[in-house]
């Protein structure tokens, strides 16, 4: 494709595209049809759609006896978004966990957590 006939395409997109929008504004159904909906989601959305998150279930696998291992884990306990932690017992159950859909998140704290936190 030349230079020269891309040109032309694009002029005679713009010139349907144009031609298009005259259409639909001229017609009052098409005007109705057209921007009617998108104002509906736009109220409907804006109650519906949050970003707070709430009853969240997590499951951790512990692989660290540490202090600081289970600190972390009892304040996931209190958070008042999370409704349930699981204890995974190995990555295979914490993997199962997830894809049984039992849990959204899951936590895999290393056996070293407590001393790299420490130090």
């Amino acid at each position: 494709m030349t230079t020269r006939t891309r040109y032309f395409s694009l002029v005679r997109l713009r010139a349907q595209f144009i031609k298009e929008v005259l259409s639909v504004l001229r017609d009052p159904r098409s005007r109705m049809v057209v921007f009617i909906p998108p104002l509906m989601q736009l109220l409907v959305f804006t109650f519906a759609a949050t970003l707070e998150v709430r009853n969240v279930d997590i499951a951790v696998y512990n692989q660290d006896a540490g202090r600081w291992s289970y600190e972390l884990i009892q304040r996931l306990e209190g958070a008042r978004f999370i409704s349930r932690v699981l204890r995974a017992e190995s990555k295979p159950q914490l993997r199962d966990l997830i894809d049984r859909g039992t849990v959204i998140a899951a936590l895999d704290i290393p056996a070293d957590f407590s001393r790299a936190i420490a130090a």
